[in-house]
């Protein structure tokens, strides 16, 4: 601010230089008009007085009121001194020229030129006294506040919460015996949150991102809706409570993995999730139906026995790094894999309703196949090529003709008994330790029986 007072006062300065050389230098013309500001010019004292002098210059004497218009197509000499005889100063107007005010003025289209080159004299002598010392260094600026202490947010201590309320924008590092008011207000939770054994529903309120763990097992919740939370860092355990609703809102992504088994569940939406960065498990529900909608990634397992789903779709998974467990959900009839090209460890699919199997886009199950105890007629291998531990179809109703396709390594046994309709096996050379099948059965360039 003090720099551009003094840029404001050069300014002025420079303009009172300008105005001082235009009123000193500049010559006028042949006809003039001389005012005299001066009490003792002629007339009467009191009105202007318009004359001639010697040398042929028109004189206008303003009197004591110091009031007069002038209007001149030349130029217009000032006579500002007290004596008619006195030199004048000089501007030049091609307009007409009015003044008001007391006796000693010389006003110009309402402008008193004298008292304004008097007031920047007057700034240019207040400009050198406020001129800033080039020595003077500028103050440092003031250091910055310390950041706010993190904060344990207790729910059930009456005094954990006054602290935090007092705070405008707490830092929480850790929430215990959630849930409470102060909990629902908050906007980020950096460390985990754990739920009361009583809390009956649990809600997270403005909260958008949670840094640590949801942690709520073997308690009393029957409802979860995670309303505006888009992450979550750790794990989400909500097994063992008496859950009949998931809503997951906004939340995108699970750093860890999501167990809600054990609960009441009969339908599931993971809405806009993307990516369980761990295992989800969901055994021991009522479900009948999940939708996987917008998921493209898990970390681990998928388990889902034990409900009473009707039909799976995996929609956008393309692989499971774990097992995939859907047995002993008996009215299972369809199981959709759709992109999933890898399931890395077994594959459970016992005690179904599944009458048959199209194994689709599967190349590779990391582990055991143990598809037994259905009502599976017809088994459709597909891309299928390999198997690491054991192939076990046995107790199925498997009819007809059982080819394998593509299928090129098992790495255990294949097991095929129980099924009392197939008649004939095609294995096209699959590399395996032995076939398990009844003598009556045909096999075909398959490995010796076991």
């Amino acid at each position: 601010m003090r720099r551009l007072a003094v840029r404001v006062c050069l300014s002025w300065v420079v303009l009172l230089f300008l105005a001082s050389t235009l009123l000193t230098t500049l010559t006028p013309r042949t006809v003039g008009v001389v005012v005299n500001a001066a009490e003792d010019g002629g007339g009467d004292g009191g009105d202007p007085f318009v004359s001639v002098d010697s040398n042929g210059d028109l004189r206008v004497d303003a009197g004591t009121s110091g009031n007069l218009v002038l209007v001149s197509h030349h130029d217009i000499v000032l006579n500002t001194t007290n004596n008619n005889n006195s030199s004048s100063s000089s501007s030049s107007s091609s307009s007409s020229s009015s003044g008001g005010g007391g006796g000693g003025g010389v006003w110009i289209n309402g402008i008193n030129v004298l008292q304004d080159l008097k007031h920047l004299r007057q700034l240019a002598t207040t400009c050198n006294a406020t001129a800033p010392s080039s020595s003077s260094p500028p103050a440092p600026p003031a250091p910055p506040s310390p950041p706010p202490t993190p904060m344990v947010l207790d729910c059930a201590s009456s005094a954990s919460r006054a602290a935090v309320r007092a705070q405008s924008q707490p830092i929480i590092a850790q929430v215990i015996n959630c849930c409470c008011e102060e909990f629902l207000a908050l906007d980020d939770v950096d460390g985990p949150v754990s739920v009361s054994s009583t809390q009956t529903s649990l809600s997270f309120g403005t909260i958008q991102r949670i840094g640590g763990d949801v942690l709520a097992t073997s308690g009393s919740l029957t409802m979860v809706d995670f309303s505006k939370v888009t992450f979550v860092a750790g794990a989400v355990d909500l097994r063992g409570n008496s859950i009949s609703s998931i809503s997951f809102g906004g939340l995108l992504r699970i750093g860890g993995y999501l167990d809600a088994s054990v609960n009441n569940l009969e339908m599931l939406d993971f809405g806009r999730i993307t990516r369980v960065g761990r295992h989800i498990t969901l055994r021991d529900n009522d479900l009948t139906a999940v939708n996987f909608a917008g998921l493209m990634r898990i970390g681990g397992m998928l388990s889902m026995e034990q409900n009473m789903l009707q039909s799976v779709h995996f929609r956008r998974l393309s692989s499971i790094p774990g097992a995939l467990d859907l047995s002993q959900n008996p009215p299972l009839t369809a199981v959709d894999f759709g992109g999933i090209t890898a399931i890395s460890d077994n594959l459970l699919l016992y005690s179904t309703g599944l009458q048959s199997l199209n194994m689709a886009n599967v190349t590779v199950i990391g582990g055991l196949a143990l598809i037994f105890s259905n009502a599976i007629t017809a088994v459709d291998f597909a891309s299928l090529t390999r198997v690491g531990n054991s192939l076990q179809l046995y107790n199925n109703n498997i009819m007809g003709t059982l080819d394998f396709h593509n299928l090129r390594a098992v790495g255990a046994r294949v097991h095929l008994s129980g099924n009392s309709g197939l008649i004939t096996v095609q294995c096209r050379n699959v590399q395996a330790e032995c076939i398990d099948v009844p003598s009556f059965q045909n096999l075909l360039t398959c490995p010796t029986r076991c």
